[in-house]
C-alpha cells in the first residue's frame, strides 16, 4: 500500500517557492553576485517625480555608469597585462589571460537599471547568465537629488571583478582559497562580511585607490596606504592611522566578529571624501579590536587567505585609533 502524503496550503506554499529559488537566475552564490545589503534603506522618492524627470535622471546615471565600466574595464587591463600580475599565473593560465581576459571585458557593455533588485537593500549585483552586464538597484544608489552610499565608481569596479573571477573559474584559473563554504544565495549572504570571492574584489578597490601591485608585501602596502593618507586621500573623521609592527599573528575573523568591527568602520574610511565600502570591509575581516583602537593585519591583506606560520616574524598592522 502506497504512503499518501498530503500538503497543507501553506506547505504548497513553500514548496512552490524552493522549486522557483532554484530554478530562478541567481539561487547560487556564484550566480547572483550582490555587492551589499547595505546600512540604509532604498530612497522613496523615485515614487514621487514626473515621468520626465525619471526618465532624465535615468538616461544621465546610464551614461555615467557606462562611462565609469569604460573606466574600469581599461584599467583591468592595465592590472592584468602588468609584468607584476602576469607572474602570478602559471604559463597555462598565463596564455588564458593574455589572449581571452580582454575580449571578455571589452563584451562588459550592459547597465541594467532596476528598481526590482533581488533585495530592496542590495546596491547592485551581476549574474552569471548574463555576463556583460552590471546590474544597479537605483533606488540605493540615487536619491533623485544626489548619489548615495558607496561611489558609482568604486560599486562597478567591485561588480566587474566578480566578472573577473567568474571568467577564471570557467578558465580554471584559481586566483584565491575558498575559506567559507557558501554554495547557495542564503549562504553567501549569510557570510558576505568575509566571503572570499568578496574579498578577492574588496582587494582590487584597495590597490586600486592606493596603487598597489601584487607583489607588493605587506611593508609596502601599509606605506602606499599611508601616503595616500599624507596625501589627505585616505581620510577618516574618526580614526587617526598609524602603521606599525607587532610580535604576534592573527587570523582572518569569523563572520560575526567582522561584522562586530565593521560597525565601527561604516562610513568612517574616506577615499576623496566619499565613504569606501570595500575597504571597511576588507580591513573588518582581517583585523581585531584592543580597547578602542582598531588593529588591521596587512600581513594577512597582502597574502590574502594565506596565513605566515613564522611565529618570530614582525607583523604589520595599521592601527586605528579614535580620535
Amino acid at each position: 500500500m502506497k504512503k499518501v502524503i498530503r500538503l497543507t496550503e501553506s506547505d504548497l506554499v513553500r514548496l512552490i517557492n524552493l522549486l522557483s529559488e532554484q530554478n530562478s537566475e541567481g539561487v547560487n552564490s556564484y550566480e547572483n553576485c550582490n555587492f551589499a545589503n547595505s546600512t540604509y534603506s532604498p530612497s522613496t522618492k523615485w515614487n514621487g517625480i514626473s515621468e520626465n524627470k525619471k526618465q532624465g535622471l535615468l538616461n544621465k546615471l546610464r551614461s555615467e555608469s557606462l562611462g565609469i565600466v569604460k573606466r574600469c574595464i581599461n584599467e583591468y587591463k592595465r592590472w592584468y597585462g602588468s609584468e607584476g600580475t602576469k607572474k602570478k599565473f602559471k604559463p597555462n593560465e598565463l596564455k588564458i589571460v593574455n589572449s581571452m581576459l580582454g575580449p571578455y571585458l571589452d563584451k562588459i557593455t550592459k547597465i541594467n537599471l532596476s528598481f526590482t533588485a533581488p533585495k530592496p537593500t542590495v546596491i547592485a549585483w551581476v549574474n552569471s547568465k548574463d555576463r556583460n552586464t552590471v546590474n544597479l538597484n537605483v533606488p540605493m544608489i540615487h536619491d533623485t537629488d544626489k548619489y548615495v552610499g558607496p561611489t558609482l565608481y568604486e560599486t562597478i569596479k567591485h561588480e566587474i571583478g566578480h566578472l573577473i573571477d567568474l571568467f577564471f573559474k570557467d578558465n580554471k584559473i584559481r586566483t584565491y582559497l575558498d575559506t567559507v563554504d557558501a554554495p547557495t544565495q542564503d549562504s553567501y549572504e549569510q557570510n558576505y562580511a568575509i566571503n572570499d570571492k568578496d574579498q578577492f574584489t574588496r582587494l582590487n578597490v584597495l590597490r586600486s585607490y592606493i596603487g598597489a601591485g601584487p607583489a607588493d608585501s605587506p611593508s609596502v602596502l601599509m606605506k602606499k596606504f599611508m601616503n595616500k593618507v599624507d596625501e589627505g586621500v585616505i581620510t577618516s573623521n574618526y580614526y587617526n592611522f598609524r602603521g606599525g609592527t607587532l610580535s604576534t599573528n592573527t587570523t582572518k575573523n569569523s563572520n560575526q566578529t567582522a561584522q562586530d568591527i565593521n560597525k565601527y568602520l561604516v562610513n568612517k574610511i574616506l577615499y576623496k571624501g566619499k565613504p569606501s565600502m570595500n575597504i571597511e570591509q576588507l580591513f573588518a575581516t582581517f583585523a581585531f579590536l584592543k580597547g578602542k583602537d582598531i588593529y588591521v593585519n596587512f600581513d594577512l591583506i597582502a597574502n590574502l587567505n594565506i596565513t605566515s606560520k613564522d611565529l618570530n616574524k614582525k607583523y604589520h598592522y595599521l592601527k586605528l585609533s579614535p580620535k
